[in-house]
């Protein structure tokens, strides 16, 4: 009877140590597979941040030079047109009076309110160094906030535009690509 008693130990020893081991390999593998998931999760929300900068400031990129153009042909007809009479004010008592047709007033308005908002957007989803790069382009650029009943024209600042918006683009080097270059 003692060496039944005996295997009976030895057989509930050897089921309690498969028992724990089981629950040990059970319990390692699955926190495991939690860190992987959470890794996997990371990388997706990482990959999908890349993507909205990549438009965010692709698009922004594509107003600011809409609207630098739309600005840059505004003034030009302005100094053309105040040449020919003398004065600003002359010139442009209203819109029709200054001889600049209204539909350029109407694409400086839509450049202006999409550079707004594509502005806005980088502001939304663009890092601190992404909002840093837009601010230097806006700010060589004519005011772009809506103001009611006030139409700012002005001129673009060539050298600073240029400089912002190869700011913008080392951003989008740096942050959009997912293996960027060491010179981003």
């Amino acid at each position: 009877m003692s060496k039944v008693r005996g295997e009976y130990v030895v057989a509930l020893l050897a089921a309690a140590i498969g028992l724990a081991g089981g629950l040990l390999g059970a319990h390692f593998g699955a926190a495991a597979t939690i860190t992987t998931q959470r890794e996997q999760a990371r990388e997706n929300r990482q990959g999908e941040a890349r993507t909205k900068r990549a438009k965010v400031y692709s698009d922004f990129l594509d107003a600011a030079e809409s609207f630098a153009s739309e600005s840059r042909s505004l003034t030009d007809r302005i100094h053309r047109r105040v040449s020919s009479v003398g004065s600003v004010r002359a010139a442009c008592r209203r819109a029709q009076s200054c001889g600049i047709p209204g539909t350029l007033f109407k694409g400086y308005s839509a450049a202006r309110a999409d550079f707004q908002g594509a502005l806005n957007q980088v502001y939304i989803y663009g890092t601190q160094r992404g909002v840093r790069a837009a601010r230097r382009v806006a700010g060589a650029l004519p005011p772009a906030r809506y103001e009611p009943r006030s139409l700012t024209i002005g001129d673009v600042d060539e050298s600073v535009f240029s400089r912002g918006y190869d700011g913008v683009l080392d951003t989008m080097c740096a942050e959009v690509s997912a293996d960027p270059r060491p010179r981003c």
